[in-house]
């Protein structure tokens, strides 16, 4: 399998092939082996350097970087694989697990009785439901501490790669009632999915690890929250090799910068402008010499989402526009907006957000002096926008079943109140109920509005019976902890089916 990896890495496939075919050719070659029987892991562990050096060396990145990133998922900006070491340890747990619940009665009683030998050996006495749990689990306290010269089995290993396991995720063992079962978070695991389970705690173990680090894991905090920024780990879709030999090093932020040495005091400063320190934040959105590169890349963004986008006949797309009452363009972006409205109001994305994903101060300070405004952050939602169509045709449609097509094209305050309706879906819940009140309080009063008064019950009651019945539906409207839009396929697929 070394030679295997070295001709791999000899060869001229794409790096993200390479991963793929280690991954197909080479890791799942030696499962087979993992699970039937015990492997030294002394082979294991050069494996898994040699293993670890390729891997760096394939996303182009320095020995010194974490190793974290080839342990994640691919939705999560990883490279979909794990230490040798743990899927023995893994290995050991699920053959365990399947011969303990085995559909066949011989199978699960011959194991059990096997398994009560070895835990009377160590502790000298009768072995209790307890003392299987407590042998399993790898205690060392109590009748546990005493050392005994007991041959290795199957059962010795199982103790030793659980108490391993233990170290980094939640799993253990419980016996009750003449049978064993394994318990993951607190939850049982069944045998059909164990090793699944188990692969996906030990990647999230290695996902709170590397964030955890206060350098190499700040961009992975808003990277990892959605598969979107990590579509192209898989295969490389829509990313050059230039951009696969930048991108693995800049999210780990060891980039070769002068404003991120490690050792030394060497001039700090960008080696393009001259002003400030040279650091990432600084190349990629602050100096002046990379301005027109900065402006390339958001319009090349802003034109994908826009070739991307099957709007309805009755909106339109307005790039890189300023806003009604605004000087200058502020925060470029891609906003709809229907024919027959004066002002858009639907952004769909924004290349401007927060520091952090669950930062919301810019929007409690939006809301403060604009509360009436949609919100412009969470520049990660990139679904925003559809959803957002989605529901206004669909209220839109309503309105034109109980009678107000027309009073929308004839009576400006009728379409202005229509348009605040519109915008309850980007608020947050706890300001939708005093909008709405508001909207009541205040409804159109102008000298064609009265013909269209019946009109305007019957909207309101529809519109009350369909969005506002419960809590329960308005809390859809929000994902993210209640303080910004929504962004999952299920809640837009629940607007949709409206």
């Amino acid at each position: 399998m070394m030679e295997d990896v070295a001709k791999i890495d000899l060869s001229l496939l794409a790096p993200w092939q390479k991963f793929d075919v280690t991954y197909f050719f080479v890791l799942s070659r030696l499962s087979f082996h993992l699970k039937p029987g015990v492997v030294p892991k002394r082979p294991l562990t050069e494996l898994d350097k040699k293993n670890k050096a390729v891997d760096k060396k394939w996303l182009y990145l320095p020995q010194r970087a974490s190793a974290e990133p080839l342990y994640l998922p691919y939705r999560h900006g990883g490279m979909n694989l794990l230490p040798l070491s743990l899927l023995a340890d893994i290995a050991q747990m699920v053959h365990a697990l399947r011969l303990l619940t085995s559909n066949d009665p011989s199978t699960w009683q011959l194991s059990l009785n096997t398994l009560n030998t070895v835990v009377k050996k160590k502790i000298r006495r009768e072995v209790e439901e307890e003392d299987v749990s407590e042998y399993l689990n790898g205690s060392t306290s109590g009748v546990f501490c005493v050392k005994t010269s007991d041959t290795t089995s199957m059962w010795t290993h199982l103790r030793s790669a659980t108490r391993r396991l233990r170290s980094k995720i939640n799993v253990c063992w419980q016996h009750s009632e003449g049978s064993v079962s394994l318990l993951l978070d607190g939850a049982m695991v069944s045998r059909t999915q164990v090793e699944s389970q188990l692969h996906d705690a030990v990647r999230a173990h290695y996902l709170h690890r590397l964030l955890a680090k206060p350098d190499q894991g700040k961009v992975f905090k808003v990277t990892a929250e959605t598969s979107a920024a990590n579509h192209f780990m898989r295969a490389g879709n829509f990313t050059r090799f230039a951009e696969w030999r930048f991108i693995h090093r800049a999210r780990l932020g060891v980039v070769p910068l002068n404003g991120c040495r490690r050792f030394g005091m060497g001039d700090k400063r960008c080696r393009r402008c001259g002003q400030a320190d040279e650091t990432l934040p600084h190349v990629l959105n602050h100096c002046r010499q990379h301005f027109p590169t900065m402006t390339r890349r958001h319009n090349a963004i802003l034109d994908r989402l826009v070739k991307a986008m099957k709007m309805p006949p009755w909106t339109t797309i307005h790039c890189n526009q300023r806003e009604l009452g605004q000087t200058h363009l502020q925060n470029q972006e891609v906003r709809l907006a229907p024919h027959q409205w004066q002002e858009p109001h639907c952004p769909l994305n924004t290349l401007h957000h927060p520091g952090r994903v669950n930062d919301s101060t810019h929007h409690r300070q939006l809301l403060r002096t604009r509360p009436t405004a949609p919100p412009r952050h969470h520049s990660w939602n990139s679904h925003m926008g559809w959803a957002m169509v989605q529901r206004g045709k669909a209220i839109i449609c309503n309105a034109d079943r109980v009678g107000l097509k027309a009073a929308k094209r004839k009576v400006r305050p009728i379409r202005h109140w229509i348009q605040r309706i519109l915008g309850l879906s980007l608020l947050p819940v706890h300001l939708v109920k005093s909008i709405w009140t508001d909207v009541l309080r205040h409804p159109p009063q102008d000298r064609g509005c009265g013909e269209y008064l019946p009109a305007m019950r019957h909207f309101v009651k529809s519109f009350e019976k369909i969005w506002l019945v419960d809590n329960v539906r308005i809390n859809l409207w929000n994902h993210y902890d209640n303080e910004g839009c929504r962004t999952t396929n299920a809640v837009e697929g629940y607007h949709s089916m409206i």
